[in-house]
C-alpha cells in the first residue's frame, strides 16, 4: 500500500508542466517585422512565431525604416526581449530608439 502511493507521488515528479511557457522574443531570432499602427508593430522571428511588440513614444517612420534592431538589458543574446528593452530604429541616418511597453504572442487574425 504504501509502495502503489510512493511510486504514484512520483509519477507526479515526471508529468508535464499544467502550463506553457510564455512564448519569447529572442534578440537574436528577429526575421521579418512591419507597423501595424502608431504603438503597435508585429515581429516574426526566425522559427516563424510571430510577436505583438507594443511601444511607446515615437519610433521614427517604420514604413520607410531600412532596418531595427532590439536592444535588452539581458547580458545574453538567448534572452526574452520585453517591457523596458527598446527597438532600435534606423532611418535616413537618424536613429530612434522606442521603449518597448510589452511582447506577447501576436494573434492569429492580426494584419502582417
Amino acid at each position: 500500500m504504501i509502495r502503489s502511493v510512493g511510486l504514484a507521488a512520483c509519477a507526479l515528479c515526471f508529468a508535464a508542466p499544467a502550463s506553457a511557457s510564455p512564448a519569447c522574443l529572442q534578440l537574436n531570432q528577429l526575421l521579418r517585422w512591419g507597423r501595424v499602427d502608431h504603438n503597435v508593430m508585429l515581429i516574426e522571428d526566425k522559427s516563424h512565431q510571430k510577436f505583438k511588440v507594443a511601444y511607446r513614444g515615437y519610433c521614427g517612420n517604420l514604413s520607410f525604416a531600412r532596418s531595427i534592431d532590439l536592444r535588452s538589458a539581458s547580458n545574453s543574446a538567448l534572452g526574452c526581449v520585453g517591457r523596458g528593452d527598446s527597438i532600435i530604429v534606423h532611418l535616413n541616418g537618424a536613429t530612434y530608439q522606442c521603449p518597448i511597453d510589452s511582447v506577447s504572442p501576436a494573434p492569429a487574425a492580426m494584419p502582417h
